[in-house]
């Protein structure tokens, strides 16, 4: 899942139970659970090439203005709802030491054994964008009518 998928889902993890010790958890476990469904991945498209660098650029800043927007907004609970939003992201920063690494044409790290169970759980397909967008729709007018 895109990075504003799993945010979005965290945020309104942390509205919904309010409690940090009852959301936190759950807002990481649900990282998992979304990668269970198929989501946008394609094979086709090198993680070094300029297409995949932009589509990981405008999810970061799509997600990073959506926290600011919760930030700003302030609702009830908002502190909760940014860092189940970033902890309901964080697993997939895993993957960013190695995308540098190919991005400055390094070689990548082995994988440790939670990187292989996070990478043997994604169900990516290049039609897994629909999913998505579904996903989004859904999510995204619970979040803005939690921000009031």
């Amino acid at each position: 899942m895109t990075g504003i998928n799993h945010t979005v889902t965290g945020v309104v993890i942390g509205s919904a139970i309010g409690s940090p010790l009852v959301a936190l958890p759950i807002a990481f476990a649900s990282h998992f659970i979304l990668d269970l469904l198929p989501h946008w991945g394609d094979a086709r498209v090198p993680h070094a090439s300029r297409t995949f660098k932009t589509i990981i650029i405008v999810d970061t800043v799509v997600t990073t203005l959506f926290l600011v927007a919760v930030l700003i907004a302030k609702p009830k609970h908002w502190l909760t709802m940014i860092v189940a939003g970033l902890i309901a992201m964080s697993p997939d920063l895993m993957w960013l030491p190695n995308f540098i690494r190919t991005i400055r044409k390094r070689t990548v790290r082995s994988y440790n054994k939670l990187m292989h169970f996070h990478e043997n759980m994604q169900i990516e397909r290049p039609w897994g964008i629909f999913v998505e967008a579904v996903w989004l729709l859904i999510f995204m007018p619970i979040c803005i009518m939690a921000l009031r």
